[in-house]
């Protein structure tokens, strides 16, 4: 029915009262009055829930659900004779036209949603060379209070790690933390209030030359419910593997090392002219790398050696192969390195009878460079005049007595 101005005739208005979680609460309605017998028969009532004032599109505020159902209610009112009306509701029935027990059945449920994000911080750091963003990813897994994985059904079914978020460094020059953007772990129910323990770990590194930081951290989050549908997530504390506390913000750190290789191989020629060689020679041979200090002083350090044996002498004995010490190089001898090869003279006491020593010297200048980046440095080798060398051919250089 409608009002005198227009708008439905509103007979009672309720509210509900306060209960626990899951419960029900009875909702408080006003008196329907009837005034006199012009009211005596049956009356039909709709029963909804008001809207709520400032809802969003779907109905819901502050995380509560609207509940469009509705019930018919219909109420019969008699006349006792003696001056009072008896009103009595006799039926019910719900949106649907199902029959309900009208002082039972009105029954309106409304559900609480609320829901919440955190993302964690964290840094990467990588000695050695510059990082190229999204080199390295991280695993971020949920886990007991013991540090056991929590276990979930993938979309294939099978059991495994709880994993909620992933992430990856940005760029950074050599030595210097970059920070990792991890994904935001989401909660999507009140179901998720309470504290939550996380362990965050570096995937398995697929760059050559750097080796897997096996370090681990451990999150404690505090979920808490502010009862307007948003759940708040907070640090609360962390540790790392040893168990020491740390600074969440800044204290979550991953340091690689990238570290990368190379070496050099130089063989050379002895010959001998009037007699043959014997593995009793005393003939020596060095490669010095030469340097110059602050004072522009000429030093020299030897770096590599050879001498004759058995497998050297040419079947001949007039000549033998000299196949000089590996010089090995790490990131550290990157740049260019002057060598000084030579044949040693001995002391008179210690000197062959009967033979003339090559004083020849040979210039040999290498540079080492780390152009590639994964691992494996890139030796170069010049003479002194910038021509490129072979220095693994044995005539390159020849030392003839």
């Amino acid at each position: 029915k409608k009002a005198a101005d227009g708008t439905d005739l509103i007979v009672a208005t309720g509210k509900s009262k306060e209960a626990k979680n899951g419960q029900a609460a009875a909702i408080d309605f006003t008196k329907i009055s009837y005034q006199d017998i012009t009211d005596i028969g049956i009356h039909t009532y709709l029963i909804t829930e008001d809207p709520f004032q400032g809802a969003a599109e779907d109905g819901s505020k502050d995380g509560l659900q609207a509940n469009s159902q509705k019930y018919i209610v219909q109420v019969e009112v008699s006349d006792n004779g003696d001056g009072t009306l008896k009103a009595e509701a006799i039926s019910g029935t719900d949106q649907d036209g199902q029959t309900i027990a009208p002082d039972s059945g009105v029954v309106f449920t409304n559900t609480y949603k609320a829901s919440g994000a955190i993302t964690l911080n964290g840094s990467k750091k990588l000695t050695g060379r510059d990082m190229e963003a999204d080199e390295f990813h991280f695993t971020v897994t949920e886990t007991d209070d013991r540090g056991n994985p929590l276990k979930v059904k993938d979309a294939d079914g099978n059991i495994v790690d709880k994993v909620v978020a992933r992430g990856s460094n940005a760029a950074a020059s050599k030595d210097q933390a970059a920070a990792i953007t991890f994904d935001p772990i989401t909660y999507d129910s009140v179901d998720a209030v309470g504290p939550h323990t996380y362990v965050i770990t570096e995937d398995a590194s697929k760059q050559a030359g750097v080796a897997v930081n096996r370090q681990s951290y451990r999150v404690q989050v505090e979920v808490s419910d502010n009862g307007y549908g948003t759940l708040k997530a907070e640090v609360v504390s962390a540790t790392d593997q040893n168990g020491q506390t740390i600074t969440p913000a800044s204290g979550i750190v991953f340091t690689n090392n990238y570290k990368a290789y190379g070496s050099l191989d130089l063989l050379g020629t002895k010959i001998l002219e009037g007699r043959q060689l014997t593995t009793q020679d005393n003939f020596r041979f060095v490669v010095e790398e030469e340097t110059r200090d602050a004072e522009g002083n000429v030093n020299r350090r030897q770096v590599s050696s050879a001498k004759l044996t058995q497998e050297s002498i040419a079947a001949d004995k007039q000549s033998a192969k000299l196949d000089f010490d590996r010089i090995n190089y790490t990131l550290a001898d990157v740049g260019t390195h002057t060598y000084k090869i030579h044949e040693v003279i001995p002391e008179a006491a210690e000197k062959i009878a009967g033979i003339t020593y090559d004083t020849s010297e040979y210039t040999l200048v290498v540079t080492v460079s780390d152009d590639k980046g994964d691992g494996t440095l890139t030796v170069e080798t010049r003479d002194a005049a910038g021509k490129a060398v072979d220095v693994t051919k044995a005539d390159t250089y020849s030392f003839k007595n």
